[in-house]
């Protein structure tokens, strides 16, 4: 008896689709040049800082948009958000405490629809 497919793993198929989404994206010259590259080849160890937050804060979730399960998209897309206000360069005190809210829920949903294991920063 097989298991069905988990909803967060790609398929070849899908992983593909991701990749030429990433190599077709037209950015300005030298803005995350080798993304594409390391992507491809699957090493997410080759990008300097800056590659990280643009693709965390803007590429990745239009790359994900069609391939994951609703529910996981919009997981995905809340730590995206999340991460996007944390690294803001102007913070406005008043939003300390919705900010705070928005990541415990976010938390709470990453821990709802993924495994424990996947988010252990001590791998």
């Amino acid at each position: 008896m097989l298991k069905p497919a988990i909803g967060f793993v790609l398929s070849t198929i899908e992983f593909d689709s991701f990749a030429t989404t990433i190599e077709k994206l037209k950015t300005p010259l030298g803005h995350v040049s080798n993304m594409a590259k390391c992507i491809r080849r699957k090493i997410f160890g080759g990008l300097m800082l800056h590659g990280y937050h643009i693709l965390m804060q803007q590429i990745l979730p239009l790359a994900l948009k069609s391939l994951l399960v609703l529910g996981l998209c919009m997981v995905v897309k809340r730590v995206f958000k999340n991460f996007k206000r944390i690294c803001s360069k102007i913070w406005n005190p008043s939003e300390f405490e919705l900010v705070q809210t928005n990541v415990a829920i976010t938390l709470a949903l990453v821990e709802m629809n993924f495994p424990p294991s996947f988010s252990n920063i001590m791998k």
